[in-house]
This record gives structure tokens, C-alpha cells and sequence, in this order.
């Protein structure tokens, strides 16, 4: 999804407002990185001139579906963040500011979404920062029940024996 500047940038006026923008995505690959929104992601913000420059400042409610990396939970998040940036058609480079590359006088929402994605999600995400995790023997929840894999009550598979005395 994508805004003209085009219009704004022949105008009188110093500021344009984004109303809130429904990008349509439920999914969002970046390298490595796979994002799910259980709801999809809003963008609204200003586009402000300064000298001869503008400048964007957007504000994205994002909506993740994650898992906990220690029990594996499944987590609906929602996080507001903000992305400022000099809009340029080159990556050049402002003291004061990111740049956020703009194409046929277009600033490409999408683009904005990563950007807050990258700079602001992290890859290891905790339902709880006390989450106990999973059993190394099992794979019960230790958050729900105690695991008695360690006592005497559990049972081995006798083939899988050896193996028990690699973990002490």
C-alpha cells in the first residue's frame, strides 16, 4: 500500500495527516524472520515539510501471533511503535534523523511496517518472564504441572536407558 507525495509536495500546507491505514496483510516474511498478525496492521502518522525536506512520522499498531520460546504458548501480542524518517529518494544520511526511501513519490506503508518490525520486535518472546519452560525428558509444560520425570515413579522405556544416564 502506497501514499503520493506528489500532491503534497506542490502544496502551500506544511502538514499532511495519515489516517488510519488497514494494511491487508495476515503475514509478513523479512530474511530469516516470519511474522503472523491475528489482526491486521494499522499505520497513521504526518508527513511534515522542513526546508526542503520531508519528514514522516507514523505510528503502527502491529498484531502478532508468537510463541513462547520457552514453553511454546501460543501469544497473541498487539505493540504500538513509532518510525520517524526523512523521506529521500537515495539511502542518504541526517544527523537528526532515519531515511525512509520513497519511490515515484511514494511512500510504500509496507516498507514502513518492516522497519518497526526490525527495529522493535525481538526473536525471543516469553509469555511470562518466570515461563519455566518445557521438561528436557518429557516435554510436559513445567508451567502447568509438575513433572515427575525425575523421580522414581517415571518409567523409562528400557531400550531408552543408556541414554538417562548421558543427562546426569
Amino acid at each position: 500500500m502506497e501514499i503520493s507525495i506528489k500532491e503534497f509536495k506542490g502544496l502551500s500546507k506544511t502538514t499532511m495527516a495519515i489516517e488510519n491505514v488497514v494494511l491487508p496483510i495476515d503475514y509478513k516474511k523479512i530474511g530469516n524472520l516470519e511474522y503472523h498478525f491475528y489482526k491486521k496492521p494499522e499505520i497513521r502518522g504526518k508527513l511534515s515539510k522542513d526546508k526542503s525536506r520531508i519528514i514522516g512520522e507514523f505510528e503502527i499498531n502491529v498484531f502478532l501471533e508468537e510463541q513462547c520460546s520457552r514453553c511454546l504458548k501460543e501469544l497473541h501480542n498487539s505493540y504500538e511503535f513509532q518510525v520517524d524518517g526523512v523521506l529521500v529518494d537515495e539511502n542518504l544520511e541526517y544527523e537528526d534523523f532515519e531515511s525512509i526511501i520513497i519511490e515515484d513519490e511514494k511512500v510504500n506503508l509496507t516498507q514502513i511496517l518492516e522497519i518497526a518490525l526490525i527495529e522493535n520486535t525481538s526473536i525471543k518472546t516469553l509469555c511470562d518472564e518466570g515461563c519455566k519452560g518445557l521438561c528436557k525428558t518429557c516435554g510436559g509444560n513445567l508451567n502447568l504441572d509438575e513433572c515427575i520425570c525425575d523421580s522414581e515413579e517415571y518409567d523409562v522405556d528400557p531400550r531408552l536407558e543408556k541414554l538417562k544416564d548421558i543427562l546426569k
